[in-house]
């Protein structure tokens, strides 16, 4: 469809969910102003109007638009799908959280409302300009949110060493983009995808090669891939709670959306060096996750450094995408879905049992848990468990059909040292279960909590999913799979 045939009725029923979520934005910063507990439910009336909007698209995509900014295909609307579960969850989790701690309620909705509208520009376009645009809005808020317990040092030094380093990674982006668009006379991926390297001239593949070497920098940094993982243990502890829950799962999925576009779309100009940088940038993230993880004796980093791990397993799938594999973005997808659930139920037990004065992290604070509440830790042990891989959860299945993908495109060396690095992963998820079950309940470290009504949905929403998914692995791979046709 060209763009001449492109309608406003068409552009505007397509991104309606982002219209909306960014109308409810605009407006919770309003009415914020007069009474926070109304703007609140605002935005949550926000996400839920995203959502109904979201429904029809399934399978009435616009199509294909060489010229123009946003491209909603199947692949925005299952990352659309995917901003709005971990939006929607983490806005629910949160209310509690920032009473006790007499924090803004509708400022923090606005803010996290205008991230996912950003990371939505990231998944829902084919264009350059428009990923980056994306990123600077997710970034902005991104800064304060970590930031937003501003009465602690560990949150403003979060933020700010966001800040910082992000502002780095923005520039390497920026760098590349231009680059890229020196090299190719274009920003846009169709465009640039059309381009072939034997009709560049050598000054141009020049550019093209250093533009996409910063490209990766500043996408590495965005997924906390090794090296350029530094900043996500700090900022992950400085952060508050749901802010944190938010950045390991709606950041890095919109984040590792517009990867997968990019590598789609120099396939052609990909000599192998991108492949390989890619193959290198997955082992040793894989590895140094899991290793840094294994010392952890506070929840919130070690659930910082396992997302590292995570980033690493994921790149798998972008490693075969770089070599124009088909099959691999379902299998992306099924991870992507697998990582938000389990790892925001994990979150939410954490919260859980943090009262208002302090954050209760550490791996000790958990001894006895099982005798004092055997529900959560029975929850608490799922979502661990899932992380680590283990069957019947929807953590096993997610590796395993990343794993078969690889191992179908001959990347058998890739796929040991995943597996090796899954089994490594289990000692860290383990060790908190152990506590749970096998250590007797320390009276005096054990705060006593509540589950409010929130949390309970939440934690409902993502044991389900893990279970459920887990069990029927195959028919949400392939739900995925004709939803990105």
């Amino acid at each position: 469809m060209l763009l001449q045939t492109l309608s406003w009725t068409h552009l505007t029923a397509n991104a309606a969910p982002l219209l909306i979520l960014a109308v409810a934005g605009l407006m919770t910063l309003m009415l914020g102003l007069w009474n926070q507990r109304r703007a609140f439910d605002l935005a949550v009336v926000g996400v839920l109007g995203a959502i109904v909007a979201l429904i029809p698209q399934w399978r009435g995509t616009v199509g294909a638009l060489p010229q123009a900014l946003f491209y909603f295909d199947g692949l925005a609307w299952v990352g659309g799908a995917l901003i709005l579960l971990a939006l929607g969850l983490t806005l629910i989790l949160s209310p509690t959280y920032l009473r006790a701690r007499r924090l803004p309620l509708a400022e923090f909705a606005a803010l996290i409302l205008f991230a996912a509208v950003g990371m939505w520009c990231m998944v829902a376009t084919h264009h350059l300009a428009l990923i980056f645009v994306g990123i600077e809005t997710l970034s902005i808020a991104s800064y304060v949110m970590a930031a937003y317990h501003r009465r602690e040092a560990t949150s403003l030094e979060a933020g700010i060493k966001y800040f910082v380093l992000g502002s780095i990674a923005a520039s390497f982006l920026l760098f590349g983009m231009a680059l890229l668009y020196a090299g190719t006379g274009s920003l846009d991926l169709f465009a640039i995808q059309a381009v072939r390297s034997d009709a560049l001239t050598p000054m141009a593949w020049n550019y093209v090669r250093i533009g996409l070497a910063c490209l990766m920098v500043g996408f590495a940094f965005k997924i906390a891939a090794v090296p350029f993982q530094f900043w996500t243990p700090d900022v992950y502890s400085g952060a508050p709670l749901p802010v944190t829950a938010f950045f390991a799962t709606g950041v890095k999925a919109g984040a590792f959306i517009a990867l997968l576009r990019l590598v789609q779309s120099v396939v052609a100009l990909n000599d192998g060096s991108v492949t390989e940088c890619l193959w290198w940038l997955a082992v040793a993230t894989m590895v140094i996750g899991n290793l840094a993880a294994l010392a952890q004796d506070d929840m919130k980093r070690m659930l910082a450094y396992s997302s590292i791990a995570h980033a690493g397993y994921a790149l798998i799938a972008i490693v075969l995408a770089s070599r124009g594999e088909s099959g691999v973005v379902a299998p992306l997808l099924l991870y992507l879905f697998a990582y938000t659930l389990m790892t925001l139920g994990a979150f939410a037990v954490l919260l859980t049992m943090s009262p208002a004065d302090r954050e209760t992290t550490q791996v000790s604070t958990v001894a006895g848990l099982a005798y004092r509440r055997p529900a959560v830790a029975a929850l608490f042990s799922v979502f661990l468990l899932s992380l680590a891989g283990m069957p019947p959860t929807v953590g096993f299945f997610g590796k395993y059909y990343l794993f078969q993908t690889a191992v179908a495109a001959d990347e058998i060396p890739l796929v040991i040292v995943a597996v090796l690095s899954s089994v490594v992963s289990v000692a860290y998820y383990v060790r908190p279960i152990v506590m749970m079950y096998f250590r007797a309940p320390a009276e005096t470290v054990v705060p006593t909590f509540r589950l409010a009504f929130g949390t309970r949905v939440v934690l409902a929403v993502a044991v389900l999913g893990v279970l459920a998914a887990g069990l029927f692995p195959s028919r949400i791979v392939a739900l995925l799979g004709n939803s990105v046709r």
